[in-house]
């Protein structure tokens, strides 16, 4: 009977580690599955809630007007988040300032304090009142027959305590450590708020870029379909001849390949277009699928010469083009920087203030007559207080190091932006000068090239001319208006990187003043 207990015992045992261990598998993840997928899925699901709380809520463009380039830079002014991020740049530089000018005023702190506790004294004392027993002294006549003497004193007692105070600090004079300080942030949202200006003109200008590069896909467009027509009229007029008996079939075939090689450019064309539009949309801050009815940009408009000389526009561009000018703020705000690291080798004088008032309540225990001990204190002062470090293991060494460094690559910086902003000012410069000259000719092209067309046409129904004649003046008609469609984005491309370059990229760069 005891080994048949034995036996049901074991299997019982066997049974529940049997059904422990499937339960401990069954709770591990399954071969080759990432025990943070599930993590990783609901962060998925919380940060893109936040990201859809984070896109800002925009009215949506008013799809009944037509928008010209003007309005489109402003549309895109007030929606692109370079320029929200550079005001709020702007915004955290100002609040910096106020941060600093804090250090002129004083603190003031309050403090209070409420509580109780547990205190026990034990003290043990042995002494020795031989010595004063044999003086003929009043002492030496009380301590008559003294001896070594012993006391011990056991005191406990719960108390409660509440306190408060008033302290004040005020720094008065610290050669000059707060006035740099101020002086530092100011100078860094004098470079924020230049910096605001920057974002705001490469907004225009991105607008400017993406629109002449729509216009040129737009101008392809027409002249792909413009080339379409006539390579129909060329075909219409092969059939004509070949029912005359005049054109081979291999010219009429040749012709009709070359109808539908055009219709495959103008759908290349077409595609084109839309993506530049989508480009343009983006730059414009425009929400996705949103149709707007865009003004056409007259090239006429835009200068035939440039008069104005090369220097003029580099000058104009030292004097007032915002990010040399945030460099230049920025440096002054490390000039401010190193006066305050080189104030910290001095003393500091300020001004200490107390007001304090504190009671106590003990509660004794075990000694007779002093059941209750309460006390109270009030303490007032004023203090005047002088603080100056010898020593602090060269952290103010350091300190200057540091920025003596960032002034000198501050310094190079400016240089590095200077230089570019010339460099820049005289490529876009070049860039325009022969954008105008190519503008001159592209149009100079395609009045000698429809001319040829129309000559070759008339000269093909009469049989003068052969198809491969023909054909060649279509092709250079297409590519006449494709080279004057380019010419004018360019022109106006490079206007707009040569305003952008003077530091004048705003919404009337094209206006009256005609050139930057």
């Amino acid at each position: 009977m005891l080994q048949s207990r034995y036996t049901r015992s074991t299997a019982f045992l066997a049974v529940a580690l049997i059904v422990a261990g499937s339960s401990a598998a069954s709770a591990q993840p399954l071969a080759g599955e990432d025990p943070g997928v599930g993590r990783t899925r609901a962060a998925k699901v919380r940060l893109a809630a936040k990201l859809g709380q984070a896109l800002p809520n925009y009215p949506p463009a008013d799809t009944e007007i037509v928008y010209d380039l003007p309005a489109l830079i402003d549309l895109a002014q007030r929606r692109n988040p370079a320029t929200r991020i550079a005001w709020e740049h702007a915004r955290a530089a100002a609040a910096a300032v106020g941060l600093a000018e804090a250090q002129y005023y004083p603190t003031l702190a309050l403090i209070a304090s409420y509580g109780g506790g547990y205190w026990d004294l034990n003290v043990e004392s042995r002494a020795d009142l031989s010595e004063f027993a044999t003086r003929d002294d009043a002492l030496g006549a009380l301590l008559a027959g003294a001896g070594e003497k012993s006391a011990n004193l056991d005191v406990a007692a719960a108390y409660t305590r509440a306190g408060a105070s008033v302290n004040l600090r005020w720094l008065l004079f610290d050669f000059g450590s707060r006035k740099a300080a101020v002086e530092a942030t100011e100078k860094k949202l004098d470079a924020a708020t230049l910096s605001f200006d920057s974002a705001h003109q490469h907004v225009a200008f991105a607008v400017v870029e993406a629109f002449a590069l729509w216009q040129a896909t737009a101008d392809h467009e027409h002249a792909a379909e413009v080339s379409m027509r006539a390579a129909q009229i060329v075909e219409e007029a092969a059939q004509a001849r070949y029912r005359l008996g005049t054109l081979t079939e291999p010219d009429l075939l040749q012709a009709n390949s070359e109808a539908l090689f055009a219709a495959y450019i103008r759908e290349t064309a077409r595609a084109e277009s839309e993506v530049a539009y989508v480009n343009l949309a983006l730059a414009t801050g425009l929400a996705p699928g949103t149709e707007l009815s865009i003004a056409r940009f007259e090239v006429d408009r835009l200068p035939a010469t440039l008069d104005v000389p090369l220097q003029d526009f580099i000058a104009r561009a030292l004097a007032q083009r915002p990010d040399l000018l945030a460099r230049a703020a920025s440096l002054e705000a490390h000039d401010a920087s190193l006066r305050r690291s080189q104030a910290a080798y001095f003393p500091k004088v300020g001004l200490l203030g107390r007001a304090s008032w504190s009671q106590m309540d003990n509660s004794i225990r075990e000694v007779p007559g002093l059941e209750d001990i309460d006390y109270g204190l009030e303490d007032y002062g004023a203090f005047l207080t002088l603080e100056w470090t010898f020593f602090d293991g060269f952290a103010r060494r350091s300190g200057e190091r540091v920025a003596r460094a960032a002034q000198a690559a501050s310094r190079a910086q400016l240089e590095n932006a200077r230089n570019r902003a010339t460099a820049e000012v005289w490529r876009s410069y070049v860039q325009t000068r022969n954008a105008v000259g190519r503008r001159e000719a592209a149009q100079a092209m395609v009045d000698a090239a429809n001319a040829r067309f129309e000559s070759a046409l008339s000269a093909f129904e009469q049989g003068l001319v052969d198809m491969p004649g023909l054909l060649l003046a279509r092709a250079a008609q297409a590519q006449a208006e494709r080279a004057q469609a380019e010419s004018g984005a360019a022109l106006l491309s490079s206007l707009a990187r040569l305003a952008l370059g003077a530091g004048e990229m705003d919404q009337d760069f094209l206006g009256p003043r005609g050139a930057p």
